[in-house]
C-alpha cells in the first residue's frame, strides 16, 4: 500500500511544486508591497493572487483526478491503481495545501513567525490525533483525511486572524466570504468535469489519458474563466496583459 501511494505521491507532488513555485516568485513583490503600509491595496494583491492560486491548484487536482488512473496502468500496470475514495482525498488534499500558499507569501513577507509560533504544533497534534481515528475508519484515505483536516486550524484561525486581519486589515467575514466563494467554484467545476470524464470511456487506455487531458485542459479552464472575468481581482490581470501588449508593441516599433 505505502509503494502504490509512493507512485501517487510522486506524481502529485510534481504537479503542486510546478504551481507552488509560480506563487512563491511573488514573495518579493509583496513585501515591496507591504512596506509601502496600504492594506486595501495589499488586501486586493491578496485576492488577485488567492484567484490565481485557487485556479492554478483546481485545474491541477481536477487534471490528476482524471489522467493519473490511466497514467499509473500505462506506467506501472492496473494492479497499482489506488481507489477512487483514496484519489478523492488526495486531490482535496492537493488544492488545499496548495491554496493555502496565497497567505504563506504574505506570511514570509510579512515575517509573520512569533505570533502565530504555536500554530504549527497544534497543527501537528490535530493531524496525529484525527489520522490515526480515521485510518481505523477509512483506511489509507483516512490519514489524508487527517491532514486535511488539521490544515483548517489554518484556515480557520491563523490565516484569517494573523495574515488577512493583521496584516492586510481585512474582516473575519470578507476572509471567509472570499475563500468560500472560492471553494464553491472549484466544487463545482470538479463536480461538472467529473461528470463529464465519467461519461467518456474507451477501451484504448492511451486514448482514455488523451481524451482524459483535453477534457481537464479545456473545461476546468472555461468554467474558471467565466467566474473570474466577472471578479474585481480579475482587472489586475487584464491590466498586466495589456502592459505587456503596450510593451511588446513597442519594441517591434
Amino acid at each position: 500500500m505505502v509503494g502504490m501511494y509512493a507512485n501517487y505521491n510522486m506524481i502529485i507532488g510534481q504537479v503542486k511544486s510546478l504551481f507552488v513555485n509560480v506563487i512563491a516568485s511573488l514573495t518579493a513583490s509583496v513585501g515591496n508591497l507591504l512596506v509601502e503600509k496600504n492594506k486595501a491595496e495589499a488586501r486586493s494583491i491578496y485576492k488577485s493572487i488567492l484567484l490565481l492560486n485557487s485556479w492554478m491548484f483546481c485545474f491541477g487536482m481536477i487534471s490528476v483526478y482524471c489522467m493519473i488512473e490511466p497514467f499509473v496502468k500505462i506506467w506501472i500496470g492496473g494492479e497499482y491503481v489506488l481507489s477512487k475514495f483514496v484519489l478523492i482525498t488526495l486531490v482535496i488534499n492537493l488544492y488545499i495545501q496548495g491554496v493555502r500558499g496565497t497567505s504563506n507569501i504574505f506570511k514570509d513577507a510579512a515575517g509573520i513567525f512569533y505570533e502565530d509560533r504555536f500554530i504549527p504544533f497544534l497543527e501537528s497534534i490535530v493531524n496525529l490525533i484525527t489520522s490515526l481515528i480515521f485510518v481505523r475508519i477509512f483506511g489509507l484515505a483516512g490519514v489524508f483525511l487527517g491532514t486535511i483536516t488539521s490544515t483548517m486550524v489554518l484556515y480557520l484561525y491563523s490565516q484569517p486572524k494573523y495574515i488577512f486581519k493583521l496584516v492586510l486589515g481585512g474582516t473575519y467575514s470578507e476572509y471567509f466570504r472570499v475563500y468560500f466563494m472560492h471553494f464553491g467554484i472549484t466544487l463545482f467545476i470538479c463536480l461538472v468535469t467529473g461528470f463529464i470524464s465519467s461519461l467518456i470511456v474507451v477501451s484504448n487506455v492511451w486514448l482514455q489519458l488523451i481524451l482524459n487531458g483535453i477534457l481537464c485542459l479545456i473545461v476546468p479552464n472555461m468554467l474558471y474563466l467565466l467566474f473570474a472575468i466577472k471578479m474585481p481581482e480579475f482587472g489586475f490581470y487584464r491590466e498586466k496583459l495589456k502592459n505587456i501588449i503596450k510593451v511588446r508593441r513597442k519594441s517591434n516599433d
